[in-house]
């Protein structure tokens, strides 16, 4: 499979910036600061926010309007799956991927039947990221069987 970059995701529509922003919600520091600089390093522009559990993964929904949410099953406040059934819920939810340390096919078909779009590994897929978002943000990508069991 070949990842492709993030370049650069603002594109102008009419003569004005449409930012593509991101919100990552993981309760470990650690991991949101090495998808940060991931990205980064792939020359990532967009607008990044963090979240470390449910109420503030809400919270930041409603406030930065993510086109994207990577996304923690296990997260303190309720728990990912609860957040995901919630943002799916909203009128204009983002594409949310999943990224957990549960691959087994249980986990992955109870969150496409809450409305996830993508489901990775985060010991296996990390470095997906970049080109998913890129895939994303063009319109372009194909499901990539990443729900596929």
């Amino acid at each position: 499979m070949r990842v492709r970059e993030a370049r650069n995701p603002t594109r102008k529509k009419s003569g004005r910036k449409t930012p593509f922003n991101i919100l990552i919600a993981d309760d470990s520091v650690l991991l949101r600061k090495r998808l940060i600089a991931l990205l980064n390093e792939n020359g990532w522009k967009g607008h990044i926010f963090e979240s470390r559990d449910v109420p503030t993964t809400l919270a930041a929904l409603k406030k930065h309007h993510p086109r994207v949410i990577i996304l923690d099953l296990n997260m303190p406040g309720g728990g990912g799956y609860r957040a995901l059934k919630q943002i799916k819920s909203e009128e204009q939810a983002p594409v949310v991927i999943v990224f957990a340390n549960y691959p087994r096919s249980v986990y992955r078909e109870r969150c496409r039947a809450a409305g996830a779009e993508y489901f990775l590994d985060k010991s296996s897929e990390f470095r997906l990221i970049p080109g998913l978002l890129a895939g994303i943000y063009k319109n372009t990508i194909f499901k990539l069987a990443a729900l596929k069991g």
